[in-house]
């Protein structure tokens, strides 16, 4: 075999266990009405984050986990779609984080993707002025990557929020 096809054949596996190695999946349950979707002229006006019992049992294991960090995300990626205006819009979103796994630094730079994966997972209540239920939906955004680009848990986690803010968005938007 020749060094060319060898690292030709390292390559595809690489990209292969990278394309793996991130984990995102959004389930949407049922409301009294059609889910209500924003509009950039009908913003939300509060998001919170909160931890349920499951999630501050998780949390008490992986104090690294920060909801601050997860909701300034939010934030931001609702407030770039103009579906956020802060104290002005009616509706509410409600974030409830339900699992949190954070693998130590070491543990995912020596074993990757063996080592499990770091994610979050959280309902999204989307209510109006009056605390009707208008949209719920659950939300899980994790990765396994492991190695050197696994070696900050900062890069990781970045990812990771970003990603949950994404997917919150998108299942929030018409568009």
């Amino acid at each position: 075999m020749t060094f060319q096809k060898a690292l030709r054949g390292s390559s595809i596996i690489l990209v292969s266990l990278g394309l793996g190695a991130c984990a995102t999946n959004v389930q949407h349950y049922p409301v009294s009405s059609a889910p209500h979707l924003i509009r950039p002229n009908e913003p939300i006006g509060s998001v919170t984050v909160t931890l349920s019992p499951s999630g501050q049992k998780d949390f008490a294991d992986n104090a690294q986990f920060s909801q601050n960090a997860l909701l300034t995300d939010v934030d931001r990626v609702l407030q770039a779609k103009k579906f956020f205006a802060p104290n002005t819009g009616k509706d509410t979103l409600q974030i409830q984080i339900t699992a949190i796994r954070v693998r130590s630094t070491f543990n995912a730079v020596m074993w990757g993707f063996m080592a499990g994966s770091d994610y979050v997972t959280g309902d999204v209540y989307l209510r109006d002025s009056s605390g009707k239920l208008l949209n719920h939906f659950s939300v899980h955004a994790g990765t396994a990557l492991g190695g050197i680009a696994a070696g900050s848990m900062s890069a990781r986690w970045g990812w990771i929020d970003n990603k949950f803010a994404q997917l919150v968005a998108k299942n929030l938007s018409t568009s």
